[in-house]
């Protein structure tokens, strides 16, 4: 199993850290620690999913746009303006695709 990437290492050691020497953190501290793993080992994963399996085929607008959504929505964005950025990400992709500029 490939070793990870030093970024997702410095996110957990982050954590980690936290708890070192019986120290208790605020629920505040652990949130920004846990998020920012979380972060990097969702990174983490979408960079390996895309090199080991897309082999050259690329997302299209809608795939795209399906994940902003997804990120979204765990952030606690609600419904409604999830599904506006949705759409101004289809579309923003579709022309950067096709060679425009926005």
């Amino acid at each position: 199993m490939p070793a990870e990437p030093q970024y997702v290492i410095d996110a957990r050691t982050r954590v980690a850290r936290l708890y070192q020497n019986g120290k208790t953190p605020t629920q505040s501290e652990e949130d920004v620690a846990r998020a920012g793993y979380v972060a990097a080992k969702i990174d983490s994963e979408i960079r390996k999913i895309v090199q080991r399996s897309a082999k050259g085929a690329r997302l299209d607008d809608n795939h795209v746009a399906h994940l902003c959504g997804l990120l979204l929505g765990c952030a606690g964005v609600p419904g409604e303006a999830v599904n506006r950025i949705e759409a101004l990400v289809r579309a923003e992709v579709l022309e950067a695709q096709q060679g425009g500029q926005s």
